[in-house]
């Protein structure tokens, strides 16, 4: 909520990564949550500028065309879009 201004409510971890099991103990949990904006909220401007809300398909570009290129935002992004793939196909 500090950094972007959204607060978070029925959250439910969805996977677990392991960014270098040969290097190092380190778990990355990711964790699928509805988000709404909170008007109460007080960001820090000093770490955000802004918050850009993007469509799935807006998204999905960006990680092919190479502007969202971090590994584990990536890893993270697409398994929780299979997760939400996923769900639709169970109901």
């Amino acid at each position: 909520m500090e950094e972007t201004g959204f607060s978070a409510e029925n959250c439910k971890l969805i996977g677990e990564l392991h960014p270098l099991p040969g290097y190092i103990q380190s778990n990355a949990h990711i964790v699928r949550c509805d988000a709404h904006p909170d008007d109460t909220a007080e960001t820090d401007r000093l770490e955000i500028s802004e918050v850009h809300l993007m469509s799935w398909p807006d998204i999905l570009n960006k990680i092919v065309f190479g502007e969202i290129n971090e590994m584990q935002a990536v890893s993270a992004i697409l398994f929780t879009k299979e997760f939400e793939l996923a769900k639709k196909r169970a109901l």
